[in-house]
């Protein structure tokens, strides 16, 4: 993908790249760093929420087969997907991404099994028909209230919680349900012991 910088990141085209190269001279950068810090675009949804709000970051190739791949088939008979990858591979972008976009059309509940911050406050009184939640107060009425469920570091989900949240699925036939976990970022012995596998 080729994108230009206008104020923020937006899409661009080879024919507007190989325009732009034709005003360039003999130009040297030697730090390229202080021109493009990947920092700005790779961002935390609810710790940099002004700039995803904004649309401010891009996903990955990879992260957009991704995000086609779940939007192309909600309501379809995929009903359960699972993002995993490591730490700092964009997990929790790509989730709260695919989230935002579905929201235009579906009542979207996120479940956050970590910490919550200022960051979620401010996502969850921004975005239009997204509800973020923390996992310890999910409840069946939030549960049927939503139309896809969203659920962020699953590795961490207490068991009774999961066994909920399958149980309205089941019984409710959820458009999706789509979760993000790193089975080998486990914080405690006792996320260990629960050994939730999806």
């Amino acid at each position: 993908n080729i994108y230009k910088y206008e104020n923020k990141l937006l899409p661009s085209t080879i024919d507007e790249l190989i325009e732009t190269i034709r005003y360039f001279d003999n130009s040297i950068v030697n730090n390229i760093e202080v021109l493009f810090k990947p920092s700005d675009y790779l961002i935390s949804p609810f710790n940099n929420p002004d700039n995803f709000i904004m649309d401010e970051y891009f996903l990955n190739n990879r992260q957009e087969e991704i995000k086609k791949s779940i939007i192309d088939f909600v309501g379809l008979d995929c009903k359960i997907w699972g993002i995993t990858g490591h730490a700092g591979t964009g997990k929790t972008l790509l989730l709260y991404d695919i989230a935002k976009t579905l929201s235009k059309n579906y009542k979207v509940g996120i479940i956050h099994c970590g910490i919550f911050n200022k960051g979620h406050e401010i996502l969850n009184s921004k975005l239009e028909n997204v509800s973020i939640i923390e996992a310890k107060s999910i409840t069946k009425d939030w549960l049927n209230d939503v139309q896809i469920i969203c659920i962020d570091e699953a590795q961490r989900i207490y068991e009774e919680n999961l066994k909920l949240v399958l149980e309205v699925h089941n019984s409710k036939n959820y458009l999706c349900c789509i979760f993000s976990y790193d089975e080998k970022q486990i914080l405690s012995k006792l996320e260990l012991n629960r050994d939730i596998v999806f």
